[in-house]
């Protein structure tokens, strides 16, 4: 039996209980959380249904929010938000119901085409988050509205608070999926800058090759030292190499601990990797992993930048990488772009053309299709600045 089905079992032994208690606020619980599970899974008529049996009257607010939420999912954007605003007005709201409300109320003003009452509705509701302290809860509330989340990574001011309402949501993931056994937990972030965070707290390396050499591990374990040296350091030979290496290896453990690095093999060809008990949760193959699924809200929070922008090393390896995330990103986007343009959502492929130009500022290609683009829907002092830029750029 999965998740959803011992919860649906859960809820329908206690609504047993709360029928024949005729407890009102238990009776509101329990029709509160039992549609919220039919109505995400479609049973849109059995949601309905437990609201109107289990509490006849509907003046809670919390039955208000489910109202909504159930609106919301079946289309239903006008009703959707008559019933979340009701619900919001009322002084019983608590503040749970009240931020998953907001939430919610956001994606569907933004549904229903007011796009100004979406932004400020969504940025209360993340506020309000980034200050809760049971911050996991609106997870699925997050995973969810997909739409809502990718708009506001899109959006300037909305994006600081959305990245990192998602970056916290990693962090307590990264937590969870740890095996059992893991001695050491590494957060390790290459987009945009390199760093290493150990328990919360962020290490900080001398040697510009500690970070590269840690990250390489992590994708290719059991590399050969000639491995490492040649991919890592090319530039460096023969003793000059060995002796970065070492130094490379020393400042690893002694910052990481000893348990960071590990070898197999015999003495005159050893093999490294990470010790058995470190786990890295490495932002490149969350990205990798996003862009697989086509979650590009998910891939724009983690493209903070290029892949270790301040590395030295004339690595062909770090090239090739920092170019394939880059081309992956910057095609993903263009595919949501054209769907966009096709369905005819043309404020949503102008946030996308301009997220695209913030990887690749000089493609003339884009620059053109942005401003066509912003002749429909931008206001005209954005249409003449994204003019003079793509002007600046041919001229």
């Amino acid at each position: 039996m999965n998740d959803e089905h011992r919860l649906e079992a859960t809820l329908l032994e206690l609504r047993g209980i709360v029928e024949d208690m005729q407890d009102y606020e238990s009776s509101v619980w329990t029709a509160f959380h039992l549609s919220d599970l039919y109505s995400l899974q479609s049973r849109h008529t059995e949601a309905m249904d437990v609201l109107y049996a289990l509490s006849p009257e509907g003046g809670h607010p919390l039955l208000a929010v489910a109202r909504g939420m159930l609106m919301r999912r079946r289309f239903m954007y006008a009703s959707s938000i008559l019933a979340f605003e009701i619900a919001l007005k009322s002084p019983r709201i608590e503040a749970r119901d009240r931020l998953r409300a907001l939430l919610h109320l956001a994606d569907a003003y933004s549904k229903n085409d007011d796009v100004e009452s979406s932004n400020a509705t969504l940025k209360l509701a993340l506020e309000a988050l980034l200050s809760a302290r049971d911050q996991i809860l609106y997870s699925p509330d997050i995973s969810e509205l997909t739409d809502l989340v990718q708009h506001a990574l899109l959006d300037s001011e909305l994006s600081p608070y959305m990245e990192l309402v998602l970056d916290r949501f990693a962090a307590l993931h990264g937590k969870d999926n740890a095996p059992d056994d893991t001695e050491m937990h590494l957060r390790v972030q290459t987009l945009g800058r390199a760093a290493v965070t150990k328990d919360g707290e962020e290490i900080h390396f001398s040697l510009n090759g500690s970070v590269l050499t840690l990250v390489y591990l992590a994708l290719h374990p059991n590399s050969s030292r000639k491995d490492l040296e040649t991919t890592l350091y090319p530039e460096r030979e023969g003793r000059t190499a060995g002796d970065y290496f070492r130094a490379v290896f020393r400042e690893l453990r002694v910052k990481l601990g000893q348990s960071v690095l590990w070898m197999d093999g015999s003495p005159k060809s050893p093999r490294y990797r990470l010790g058995p008990g470190v786990f890295v949760d490495l932002d490149i193959e969350h990205l990798r992993e996003a862009l697989r699924r086509g979650d590009t809200a998910r891939a724009l929070a983690l493209y903070r930048g290029s892949f270790l922008p301040d590395s030295k090393m004339e690595s062909d390896w770090v090239d090739n990488t920092r170019e394939e995330l880059r081309r992956d990103i910057s095609a993903e986007l263009k595919s949501r772009l054209d769907k966009a343009r096709e369905s005819g959502d043309l404020r949503r492929a102008l946030l996308l053309a301009n997220q695209y130009l913030k990887i690749d500022p000089q493609d003339i290609e884009m620059l053109t299709e942005r401003v066509e683009v912003a002749r429909q829907v931008a206001s005209p002092q954005d249409l003449a600045r994204y003019v003079v830029e793509l002007q600046r750029q041919t001229s």
